[in-house]
Formats: C-alpha cells, structure tokens, sequence
C-alpha cells in the first residue's frame, strides 16, 4: 500500500529514541505530571474512551498479541493475566529488561510471552501472526506510513490494531509539551494532516477525547480534586460530546483512540 522510504532517516531516529530511553527519567517525569493533574485522565471523558477501547479490542482470551512499544509492560502483563499471549517490543533495552523482571516476578508461563528489543519500524515477525497489535503512545514516535505499512503487514487477515495517542494541534497543548519538556526529540503528537493520511490510507475509525474536558480537568484537578467526575467535567463531557459528533475542531482534541483492521485479499 504505502513504499516505505528514507531508511536512514528512519535508522537515525531510532538511534535517538534509543538513546532517550536508557532509564526511566521519562516516565517517572510524566507519572509527576499525571499525579498533579489526574482529572486529565480519569474524567468521564477518558473514562468513556477506555470503554471504546475495550470495546474494539474484545475478549483477548487464546489471542496472539503484539504490545507495540510495550514501555515497562505494565499492558503486556495485564494481556496475560486476561489469558491471551504476548509479545511485546520496545526500542529501549531498559524498558525490556524492566519487562522481563516483573513477568519473573510474578511467575508467569514463559511460554505465553517473549519480550524483546526491536526496531518498530522493521520487525522480525513473520506475515500474519497477530491477532492484535496494540499501542499506548508509540506511534507519534514513529515514522508513520513505515509503521502502519509494518502493522498491516504482521496482522492477520480481518485483525486489528488499536493505538492510544495523543494529539498535537491545539495551541494550549503545544504549549503545554513545551513547558513540560519531558518528550522526546522526535516524538510529534498526531495531527489534522496524520489524522486525515490515517483516515483516508487506513480507513481508521478514531474516538477523540480532550477538546473540552481536557482544560477543564486541568482546573479540577487543582479546585476540586476528590471529586474527578464533577459537575463541571460531566458539563464538558456533554459539550465535548456534541462538538466531535459534528466534527468540530475534533483535531484539538487531547487524546484519540485509532482502530485499524485488516482487510482480507483474494485467497486469504
């Protein structure tokens, strides 16, 4: 579908988000974040978007997952426990290893799971393996049609992929990376232009959470912290709601849930 280009390029980004991945200064740093603002990801709003999420992803039970960018495996390990097995990858030799030490630690199967340093882009996976492949936050990080041409590639016919990320178009939210200053150098939230490529190459069916409820969490999350499903977030939710059914600047949105399937060709 989509020839994958500029290999070098592609290779010196890897190297770099390899490198900025050594330990785990980034996601202690975004824990910090969450912990200071936690309406942003538990109000009515994110709550429903985890319920779609679930919804597409459906009983995992016997299936052969692929955790794309697997980060410390906390989603990996949950797979498991929900019967399916796993396989996850991450360009961080760090994060595998963080990977490995809490499948030990809980004693689970070997056999239901292989975890492993891997280039996204370009996996060892044979043709069709997956039942799955799922991602939190890892697609901005790559280069998108060498992914999505991976993905596609790896996936059974009439198999899904389901990815979780953020976006990058609302003003307030660029702001906010540049004051956190806890990304990486090549990680780029999606935006209108990778969401309309997604749509139109992919035929990805998307879920938006954040135009409205985000800024106002942020807010709650200071003057009305005990209570994350407040009035003023169920009022949000509601707005939120009404502007992405009509397709409002649904590109402002914080977060967006991206379903692909697989399509079936001729003898497959």
């Amino acid at each position: 579908m989509v020839k994958v280009k500029n290999t070098e390029a592609i290779a010196a980004r890897v190297a770099r988000e390899k490198a900025a991945h050594e330990d785990s200064h980034i996601d202690d740093a975004l824990h910090k974040w969450w912990a200071a603002f936690p309406h942003a990801f538990s109000n009515p709003s994110m709550r429903c978007l985890s319920a779609f999420y679930t919804h597409e992803l459906g009983s995992v039970q016997g299936k052969v997952i692929l955790d794309y960018g697997c980060g410390q495996g906390d989603f990996a390990l949950w797979l498991l426990d929900q019967g399916a097995t796993v396989f996850g990858i991450d360009v961080s030799e760090f994060n595998i290893q963080r990977c490995e030490e809490k499948a030990n630690a809980l004693k689970l199967d070997p056999d239901r799971y292989r975890f492993a340093v891997m280039n996204a882009h370009e996996t060892t996976f044979p043709d069709k393996l997956f039942d799955r492949v799922v991602g939190n936050g890892i697609l901005h990080h790559l280069e998108l049609p060498a992914a999505m041409t991976e993905v596609d590639r790896i996936l059974k016919p009439g198999a899904k992929a389901l990815f979780q990320e953020p976006l990058g178009g609302n003003p307030l939210l660029r702001l906010y990376r540049s004051v956190a200053g806890i990304h990486t150098l090549d990680e780029r939230p999606l935006r209108r232009e990778d969401l309309s490529y997604l749509s139109e190459q992919w035929s990805i069916k998307t879920k938006y959470s954040g135009l409205v409820t985000f800024p106002v969490s942020l807010f709650t999350s200071v003057v009305l912290r005990p209570y994350p499903a407040n009035r003023l977030l169920r009022v949000a939710t509601r707005i939120e709601d009404r502007l992405n059914s009509h397709r409002i600047l649904e590109h402002w949105n914080r977060f967006a849930v991206l379903v692909y399937e697989r399509g079936r060709t001729q003898g497959e």
